[in-house]
């Protein structure tokens, strides 16, 4: 019986595996992006450094090669 290839999603931040936690759906990791950004943008609120940061969404079928 041949094994089927799911596929996962991870996150990455500016181009880098951001956590070990792999999505089943796509909108799953897009709250959690949604939710970074909110706690970021408290915490933004408290400091004067600007920093730029760019999360995106990887469809992987081997998501341990996600770095």
């Amino acid at each position: 019986m041949p094994a089927t290839e799911i596929s996962v999603f991870a996150i990455t931040k500016n181009g880098r595996r951001y956590e070990d936690i792999n999505y089943i759906s796509r909108e799953s990791a897009s709250k959690k992006i949604e939710q970074m950004l909110s706690s970021m943008k408290k915490a933004k609120s408290h400091s004067t450094k600007q920093t730029f940061v760019k999360f995106d969404i990887v469809e992987t079928q081997k998501p341990n090669k996600v770095w």
